[in-house]
């Protein structure tokens, strides 16, 4: 049985259903006329009608008489520095007669999909489903590696010295991952729960469960690289905070080292400074008392403290 696809709706599209062959419709961005278009066409239950005037929604599977609604999400890769990846919402109705997809925006794996399906012969209601589900899943690890990238070169940059731009990169990342995880989730548990309602309304048989098991462990796998990737973030957050606080710690480190130092020179100079008025009037009379007993003294103090650190591992 071939499949005969459509990118917008026809006078061929409605002659197509009326003559019992099976129709795929996938329309990009459709206006109010087009949506009351659908509905007449192919008879979509009210619900499902107010559902494609509202995007943004959660990832599920819903049957309304004859045929089922629900929506399922997709990725577009796209550079982290400009937001990450794009998450593509699908609104799909499917009966044993046909199937209708909606998109607001422009989803390259779909219309790749298209192009395909409309050379093949023999596909299934449900078999249909399964490569539109799997095309879908698949389109998430392009996107998930990219993630896992940026990951590693953050990772690398914190090593080499951390800076504000790359706690900046490391919430963004997280941003990414929450974002890609609500949306995956909620269509994992949706295979997991819905495989025998899409056998039974699509009128599949038994066999056919094992595609939508399959798209479901694909699922999985897409979940448990987000959970990883999330722990991999959580490292490399500790790393930073980490690497920040050793670097602090050397600067206070540094920084006491100088004091101690200065410490016994200022004590000498005040208190000798201050108390003994006899030893600047009658011991430090010439210029080379003044260099041996004054600026000399302070030298080898100072000289003596380093040595002392050095021995004892401090520097």
């Amino acid at each position: 049985m071939a499949t005969h696809v459509f990118h917008e709706l026809s006078p061929e599209v409605q002659a197509r259903v009326d003559a019992g062959e099976f129709v795929w419709v996938d329309i990009d961005d459709p206006d109010d006329t087009q949506i009351e278009a659908l509905r007449d066409c192919f008879d979509l239950h009210p619900l499902s009608v107010d559902d494609l005037r509202v995007f943004g929604q959660r990832s599920r599977l819903e049957q309304f008489g004859d045929h089922l609604g629900g929506v399922f999400y997709g990725a577009v890769t796209r550079p982290i520095e400009q937001g990450g990846p794009l998450l593509r919402e699908v609104h799909i109705f499917v009966s044993a007669q046909w199937l209708v997809t909606v998109h607001r925006e422009p989803l390259p794996v779909l219309h790749e999909l298209r192009d395909r399906v409309a050379q093949k012969d023999g596909l299934d209601p449900a078999l249909l489903l399964y490569h539109l589900y799997e095309t879908l899943t698949e389109s998430f690890f392009p996107a998930l590696d990219e993630i896992d990238d940026a990951l590693d070169e953050v990772e690398t940059d914190i090593a080499a010295g951390p800076d504000q731009d790359q706690l900046q990169r490391i919430m963004t990342l997280r941003r990414i991952l929450v974002r890609l995880r609500k949306a995956v989730s909620p269509q994992r548990d949706m295979l997991i729960s819905g495989g025998e309602l899409l056998l039974d309304v699509l009128q599949a048989p038994p066999e056919r469960a094992a595609y939508f098991r399959d798209v479901r462990d694909h699922l999985v796998r897409v979940s448990e690289m987000l959970d990883a990737l999330r722990d991999l973030l959580s490292g490399a957050m500790d790393l930073y905070l980490s690497t920040v606080s050793n670097r602090q710690a050397e600067i206070n480190k540094q920084l006491t080292l100088i004091a101690t130092i200065f410490l016994p020179l200022t004590f000498v100079t005040g208190f000798f400074g201050q108390n003994f008025g006899w030893m600047v009037a009658d011991v430090i009379r010439t210029q080379e008392a003044f260099w041996l007993l004054g600026v000399g003294s302070l030298v080898v103090s100072s000289v003596a403290l380093v040595v002392f650190f050095r021995r004892r591992g401090w520097t």
